[in-house]
């Protein structure tokens, strides 16, 4: 990557994947900034800053559609997972606000068995006292060691 004010490149917008946020781009963010590309990291709804909403594609897609109007109309937009999926229907609608698309770690539709049984552990986990919190937290202490662990606990999601 090209190291210095760049104004040639696209501003970069970042959609973060299911149960995390906007935070968890943080070290992408940084670096974009160093090498002089414009970056943002936005929260869908249901995540973040936004955990109280509910989530809707249509809300989602509006999200990352306002954070291209912040980046001045028009970025490249890395989605990660579901973020990828929402990154896809945003280009689909906004083709001229989206200059190019990374969609990472996304996934075809699963069969109707898994499905069900996802939906089942999803609502399962929502049902649970804190929301499923503690869970996260727990994936999260067993995935990464301890001092990664602390400072991957991503802002407003659900770890606490």
């Amino acid at each position: 990557m090209h190291r210095g004010d760049d104004t040639s490149a696209p501003p970069v917008l970042l959609v973060h994947g299911s149960r995390t946020s906007r935070t968890m781009w943080r070290v992408q963010e940084e670096s974009l900034s160093r090498a002089g590309v414009r970056a943002l990291a936005v929260d869908l709804p249901g995540h973040g800053g936004r955990r109280g909403e509910a989530f809707t594609l249509d809300g989602a897609v509006g999200a990352v559609l306002e954070g291209i109007d912040d980046l001045g109309g028009a970025a490249l937009v890395v989605g990660l997972s579901l973020g990828g999926y929402v990154a896809v229907e945003a280009r689909a609608r906004r083709p001229a606000g989206v200059l190019g698309l990374v969609a990472a770690s996304c996934s075809t539709a699963p069969t109707t068995v898994l499905r069900d049984a996802w939906l089942l552990a999803a609502r399962g986990i929502e049902r649970l006292p804190d929301g499923g919190a503690a869970l996260n937290q727990a994936l999260v202490d067993r995935a990464l060691p301890p001092p990664a662990a602390a400072t991957s606990r991503p802002e407003g999601s659900l770890s606490t």
